[in-house]
């Protein structure tokens, strides 16, 4: 095997690799041995959810030049950048689409012309609209409902003709992707995917089980949300350090699903 090659063989450019998904993304990659880049953006994204040592090109995927620069020499794609919002894709629907569209085009003729053999797209469960009744299968015929569920869609549709061109190429939608940062020192938020619309409450206890502050239920459309929390008590005082359980609720009509974790505090 040549020295390039071997030197290509297990590297990957992830985009959006600071954010949540990423965050968990690239540590995987690295104890699987591959070397990883990042390529970020930040604006929702945190340097400290990139691991030390790995490189990150700060800056955008509509930048093609930095595309180009950040995709040398990498073998394979991981795209999890993107505009994820739907409540404002509604608000700015022009930056949704050149984000989530006119970025992942770039991204995917950069790859092709750098000889990149395999890109996975972080698509969205949301191009199946939210009203589906039942169980979803691959196969059910998309719905999407929004300007980010649209700009999904129309990423799957690069893709597969990147892949029809004798590259590789995947798209996973991702149904409920839920972040709890831990730990946190003040505020802290918890981020999270959904299928169709729900009503959210997150229920924070001790470890001895008793419930000491409430996130009022609220109505939360499918895809990508984000709910914040202060840090308080029920009371309005700052936790005292330690490590607590949290328990998050989704409700749709007369189906429920929930999740018990740990967060810790610490100042």
């Amino acid at each position: 095997m040549s020295k390039a090659k071997k030197s290509k063989s297990r590297t990957i450019l992830v985009t959006g690799g600071a954010g949540f998904i990423g965050s968990h993304v690239v540590p995987a990659l690295q104890e699987a041995g591959a070397h990883v880049t990042v390529i970020d953006d930040l604006s929702t994204g945190s340097v400290d959810n990139v691991p030390e040592g790995v490189p990150l090109i700060h800056g955008s995927i509509l930048d093609q030049k930095l595309v180009k620069t950040a995709m040398h020499n990498c073998r394979y794609l991981v795209h999890l950048a993107a505009f994820v919002s739907v409540p404002g894709s509604f608000e700015d629907p022009e930056t949704c689409r050149r984000v989530n569209v006119e970025g992942t085009n770039i991204l995917l003729e950069t790859a092709a012309d750098s000889d990149v053999e395999r890109v996975v797209f972080n698509s969205s469960c949301a191009v199946y609209g939210g009203t589906s009744e039942g169980p979803l299968h691959e196969s059910d015929e998309t719905s999407p409902g929004s300007p980010y569920a649209e700009s999904k869609l129309l990423g799957e549709e690069l893709v597969a003709k990147f892949r029809a061109d004798q590259h590789g190429g995947i798209s996973l939608r991702l149904f409920n992707v839920f972040n709890f940062p831990n730990p946190f020192a003040s505020e802290t938020q918890f981020s999270f995917e959904i299928s169709s619309t729900a009503e959210i409450s997150v229920d924070i206890y001790t470890l001895g089980g008793r419930k000491i502050r409430q996130i009022s239920p609220q109505s939360v459309n499918a895809g990508y949300n984000f709910i914040n929390w202060d840090g308080r008590d029920k009371y309005g005082d700052i936790l005292a350090n330690g490590v607590y359980f949290y328990r998050i609720k989704a409700i749709n009509g007369n189906e429920s699903v929930s999740t018990i974790g740990k967060i810790a505090k610490y100042q």
